[in-house]
């Protein structure tokens, strides 16, 4: 099973609400993840601007140009991407707030 996917079954089904220690270690590693995801998205993004003229003028409009940039391989690679970087945000933001609540019942147990 793939990080990611291990990552996101292991906090709908709870495993990680009293474990702390590992849900920073998922921070650190989907920090990887999304860094990698990032640079790769950027790469793309880097060879369409330099190709930009050369795909718009086939086309009427920028938007016209922009759906039918989506649909080549490389837009689509970056759709993926794209998609692949929102899972990671949205289970950063999971594990950081049990990483929260756990420090916040830490201090009041002091």
């Amino acid at each position: 099973m793939e990080t990611i996917d291990k990552i996101e079954k292991e906090l709908r089904e709870g495993e990680l609400n009293n474990n702390p220690h590992l849900c920073a270690e998922y921070v650190a590693s989907l920090c990887a993840e999304l860094s990698f995801y990032l640079s790769k998205q950027g790469d793309i993004e880097n060879l369409r601007n330099k190709n930009w003229l050369e795909i718009r003028t086939a086309y009427k409009s920028d938007t016209q140009a922009e759906k039918a940039w989506g649909t080549t391989e490389k837009g689509i690679e970056h759709a993926w991407y794209e998609v692949r970087i929102k899972r990671i945000k949205a289970l950063l933001t999971g594990l950081k707030t049990l990483i929260r609540m756990a420090e916040s019942e830490q201090h009041n147990l002091q």
